[in-house]
């Protein structure tokens, strides 16, 4: 099972719409990239890399963006869509 961090839910919509009004077409590159980074987090969580303690995340294919997670026994949950060029580890105190 996957959830969204309320955080990142805000992080996707702003990042779909900046995508959005430059290109539809990259916006939903963008959407398919994220969708698929996430059902392959669902798929397999382990095979991603990690960030720092128990933080991990996978890459949305194509983008300068990454899915960043935390596994549990019952879940993963999505901390954050995040840049990769800007400050690390900002989502680090979500939960």
């Amino acid at each position: 099972m996957i959830l969204f961090h309320a955080e990142a839910s805000r992080e996707l919509q702003e990042v779909l719409g900046w995508y959005l009004e430059r290109s539809p077409a990259a916006a939903s590159k963008f959407a398919s990239g994220v969708s698929k980074a996430v059902t392959d987090i669902d798929a397999d969580p382990e095979r991603f890399g990690h960030l720092h303690g128990d933080f991990q995340y996978a890459r949305v294919f194509g983008f300068p963006y990454i899915v960043v997670y935390q596994r549990r026994a019952d879940r993963n949950t999505v901390l954050a869509i995040a840049h990769t060029g800007q400050r690390e580890k900002y989502w680090i105190d979500r939960r």
